[in-house]
């Protein structure tokens, strides 16, 4: 009986020894990892609320539905398609700027004459970016300035009004930051411009209103 109970404790002990040493071991290698500026940075913006890049370039696509009912009335609504770059100024407040295209046809409001008007509208604002983990709402406030150029068809009125106008736009959207630095933004923009072509370029000179609602989306990648 006794030669059975060493015999135990024996094989207890030796078992007990060799399983310590590799709890050690795992205990180790858990705790002590190998430094990776990478994962410490990436992590440190996650316990921050940030994930977002100081630096992102985005692709953006909209429905323009302008607010004034004799543009509506001539040319309705239309896609607006374009390029943003945001860069960080401070913290959570980003500066950005932007280049837009906007192409609708029409038909004039009395002599139903085929009418066409192309837009490029540059803007240059401040941006404000809350942080929920990887979703980010923001506000944003700038200065808009457009390029006008509109075609017409009729025989009797100037062919072609060229002419740039300035004015402001208003921003608020979220953006959904996503893996591998891609994102994606969903937005809604208030513009608000008018031009003036010049009195001796048309016979009837009067104020084109350009503003409008942007519903859209876009793409981006961050850095």
């Amino acid at each position: 009986m006794n030669i059975r109970v060493c015999f135990w404790i024996v094989i207890c002990s030796g078992f007990i020894a060799f399983l310590r040493p590799q709890e050690i071991h795992a205990q180790l290698f858990a705790t002590k990892q190998p430094y990776n500026s990478t994962y410490a940075a990436t992590h440190s913006k996650q316990e921050l609320g940030n994930t977002l890049g100081p630096l992102f370039f985005e692709l953006k696509a909209a429905y323009f539905y302008p607010t004034n009912h004799r543009y509506r009335k001539i040319y309705s609504g239309s896609g607006l398609y374009g390029l943003e770059v945001d860069c960080r100024i401070y913290r959570d407040l980003y500066a950005w700027t932007g280049i837009n295209a906007l192409y609708s046809k029409g038909h004039s409001e009395s002599c139903k004459y085929k009418t066409d008007i192309l837009q490029i509208p540059v803007d240059l604002g401040l941006k404000y970016i809350f942080n929920i983990h990887r979703f980010h709402p923001y506000l944003g406030a700038g200065v808009l300035a457009t390029y006008m150029h509109i075609h017409d068809h009729a025989s009797f009125v100037k062919k072609k009004i060229v002419h740039w106008g300035v004015g402001g736009i208003f921003k608020t959207g979220l953006i959904i930051d996503l893996p591998k630095n891609i994102f994606i933004d969903f937005f809604t923009n208030y513009s608000l411009i008018k031009v003036t072509p010049d009195s001796h370029r048309v016979t009837c000179p009067h104020k084109a209103n350009l503003s409008g609602f942007s519903f859209g989306g876009g793409l981006g990648y961050h850095f």
